[in-house]
């Protein structure tokens, strides 16, 4: 649910408001939450196409989302399929190259990915040619610099600039705002996970279960240590 909820952010700043179709590439648990994140921002999305390379999956997916939704989820036949009917593409697969051709995207997409590589392992699942014909371009943590392998390689390719590549707090304070469009097409890389989600998460869920009456204070010196040199 937090990566969930970084995406949705990302694209409630970065989205236009009358989406109605959405591509979602993946049919694992982070393909569900973070669907279920984007319809709380966007609830005028209607219809979900989904691909994955395992046809039985897609269409278990399609199935049980649809339940659980109300609303139309498409199993795509191909990701060509996918793309070309849809208003927002969702990339949250385990796919570590490219699962559509960035030529595909037309003006007035949104495309949001989430989770990357590392030093170790890296993974595009955004064709570079796709983000290169994006006219604006967010990630969530620049300070954080894995994850970001498909802009990194528009950048030494010389088609965007990193200054040009705000992160999602200066989306949020405002310091950055673009307006809603039509004309543009965008993409907001979730690359990372930070620490401040797992503290907003656990805050909320401690306030919850205070609210509720739920659990018992443990005494501090049965879970803390004194550091020793």
């Amino acid at each position: 649910m937090r990566v969930a909820a970084t995406t949705a952010l990302g694209t409630d700043y970065m989205c236009r408001h009358d989406v109605g179709t959405l591509a979602v590439f993946g049919s694992g648990w982070q393909a569900r939450s973070n669907v279920r994140a984007l319809l709380q921002i966007r609830p005028s999305i209607k219809r979900v196409y989904v691909f994955s390379p395992n046809p039985d999956n897609r269409h278990q997916y399609a199935k049980s989302m649809s339940e659980e939704l109300g609303i139309e989820v498409l199993a795509a036949d191909s990701p060509e399929q996918a793309v070309k009917a849809s208003d927002v593409i969702l990339e949250a697969s385990s796919a570590r190259t490219p699962v559509f051709d960035g030529a595909l995207l037309r003006p007035g997409q949104f495309v949001t990915s989430l989770g990357g590589g590392d030093e170790h392992f890296q993974r595009r699942p955004i064709d570079p040619e796709a983000v290169a014909r994006c006219d604006r371009v967010a990630v969530h943590s620049l300070e954080v610099h894995y994850g970001n392998e498909e802009i990194a390689d528009c950048v030494a390719a010389g088609k965007l600039k990193w200054e040009d590549v705000p992160d999602l707090p200066t989306l949020v304070t405002g310091k950055v705002q673009w307006p809603p469009s039509r004309e543009e097409t965008r993409f907001f890389k979730n690359n990372v996970g930070l620490g401040s989600q797992f503290a907003a998460v656990g805050g909320l869920v401690l306030a919850k279960a205070k609210q509720a009456g739920l659990g018992f204070q443990v005494p501090q010196d049965l879970v803390s240590q004194l550091m020793r040199r």
